[in-house]
């Protein structure tokens, strides 16, 4: 079986390399026969390990048309059972179709060919063929779920480099717009903390270097640098009239994902991804005796709002420090080896204070899981808003040509046997859209103010795109986007103990043990 290695969400630029897909080209020459190697690789992963049924003519014909969209003086006129590839309106190669299931080493071949025909018709003039695999490649990826992707070889060089030499970087998460790069994730506490650079802003200029022609590859290799080097930003900020620059420092990759902070008599736990570092970050503070919870602490909120997640088995390790049984997760797709279950290891939990767990619709996947999982054993009461409903699992699978495929093989059920895709997690008590806290607790306090148990676990198609909606209109995002509400009402619930008390007894009251 091929190698892989699967993560919740992961952030924009981090590539997890599985094992060897054999036979790549290390000088980065390409040729036909790689190509079509690489192609059949792709196709056939996505046969094998994509989550849902997916045609090879379908995905082919996606490949293609990012081709012509890219390369204007191409097209590939479909008739029946043949294609013909035309340059600059001269047919120059025509090729038959292959069967929807079961041929992509056909498919390979026939689609190399083609794209070695078009690299060859307009020697120097035309794009090559390793600019045309990428793109077919890239094409055929994106047409799936929106989360599946191809990371061509340069890509992941810089991506290995960045991990091999633990180089500095801003840990923001960036995503492309036709003004630049906006910044989706800021994984650093104190640098999103600081306020300095913001969710929202979009990256013009790094190091007085224009973002704006530049590839995801390119804009990761401006970012990265040597540990506590200084790097420069120019970012446009809405409602800033003109652009702002920003001077900053590069810190240490996934450093700082953990942050605690003085509130009141509770502990204030700021989590923004789950990876290793943060993993050992919080056991690490929840055993410290100085830095750690306090014995006469009203209990932890655990803050995971705008959190995209991590690798699944960092997730699954966080949530296992509250639990001292349960299941946290089941994972099931197509492959046979995506039917995954994920249980509580039976050991004494780090801590058994009261836990509010916060989160937001910017709360996905790694971190919907861990409030999931809280939530459905009983260990913790959730606040905010619905979650992202990122709900599915990646794997990433080498390819010949030495660039991955980063595929969803997997969707997450929760504890509740509910799926996390698309409807994400309800929390148990709303603070979206104008609600105040004083009006959230005053409900509490007398007897309302939470979403009743069986609405928080109807499972809903993730495709019933009325259904979802209707069921996130429930509990949405703040109008005003004020981010103070959820945590003073967690406060007021941890201050008062028969109130927490009251709260966790109308949620679930079974523990679903694991083997």
């Amino acid at each position: 079986m091929r190698g892989f290695w699967a993560w919740a969400l992961c952030a924009p630029f981090v590539v997890i390399l599985g094992g060897c897909a054999g036979g790549g080209a290390a000088d980065g020459q390409m040729t036909e026969e790689l190509a079509a190697r690489t192609i059949s690789s792709a196709l056939e992963d996505i046969e094998d390990f994509y989550f849902r049924e997916a045609d090879a003519s379908a995905l082919v014909k996606a490949g293609l048309t990012t081709v012509e969209d890219n390369h204007p003086s191409l097209r590939f006129i479909h008739g029946g059972d043949t294609i013909v590839v035309n340059v600059s309106e001269a047919a120059v190669f025509d090729f038959r179709t292959a069967a929807d299931h079961g041929a992509a080493d056909v498919w390979g071949d026939r689609v190399a060919a083609a794209l070695q025909h078009i690299a060859t018709a307009e020697p120097g003039a035309g794009p090559d063929l390793t600019v045309l695999t990428d793109t077919f490649l890239r094409g055929v990826a994106d047409s799936l779920d929106g989360y599946t992707h191809y990371a061509p070889r340069k890509r992941v060089s810089v991506n290995v480099r960045h991990f091999s030499a633990r180089l500095g970087t801003l840990n923001i998460g960036v995503q492309h717009e036709d003004a630049g790069w906006r910044v989706r994730y800021i994984y650093s506490v104190p640098l999103r903390n600081a306020r300095l650079l913001r969710k929202g802003d979009v990256i013009l200029e790094i190091d007085g270097v224009s973002t704006l022609p530049l590839s995801q590859t390119e804009v990761l290799a401006h970012l990265l640098g040597e540990e506590g080097s200084p790097i420069s930003l120019t970012v446009s900020r809405p409602g800033s009239p003109t652009p702002l620059a920003l001077h900053l420092q590069r810190e240490a990759s996934d450093a700082n994902s953990v942050a605690t902070f003085p509130d009141d008599a509770a502990w204030h736990v700021q989590v923004t991804q789950f990876a290793g570092k943060s993993i050992d970050a919080m056991r690490d503070l929840l055993s410290d005796e100085t830095k750690g919870p306090q014995p006469d602490a009203t209990g932890i909120v655990l803050d995971l709002r705008d959190n995209p997640g991590g690798l699944l088995d960092s997730v699954v390790e966080f949530a296992d420090l509250f639990l001292s049984d349960g299941r946290i997760a089941d994972t099931h797709g197509r492959h046979r080896d995506s039917h995954q279950y994920f249980f509580a290891r039976k050991t004494a939990p780090k801590t058994s204070l009261p836990l509010v767990v916060l989160i937001d619709e910017g709360s996905a996947s790694g971190s919907e899981i861990v409030a999931a999982a809280l939530q459905a054993n009983g260990r913790a009461v959730v606040i905010g808003s619905a979650s992202f409903g990122l709900g599915t699992i990646r794997t990433a699978l080498p390819l010949p040509n030495v660039g991955d495929l980063i595929v969803t093989w997997a969707e997450v059920t929760t504890p509740d046997n509910y799926r996390l895709d698309k409807r994400g997690v309800m929390p148990t008590i709303c603070t979206g859209g104008r609600v105040t806290a004083e009006e959230v607790v005053a409900a509490l306090r007398s007897g309302g103010g939470m979403i009743d148990h069986a609405i928080r676990i109807r499972d809903i198609d993730p495709e019933d795109t009325a259904a979802v909606a209707a069921f996130r209109a429930l509990c949405p995002p703040r109008e005003d986007g004020a981010d103070d509400v959820a945590l003073e009402v967690a406060k007021a619930i941890l201050a008062d103990a028969a109130l927490y008390d009251r709260i966790l007894a109308a949620g679930p009251q079974r523990v679903s043990s694991g083997p």
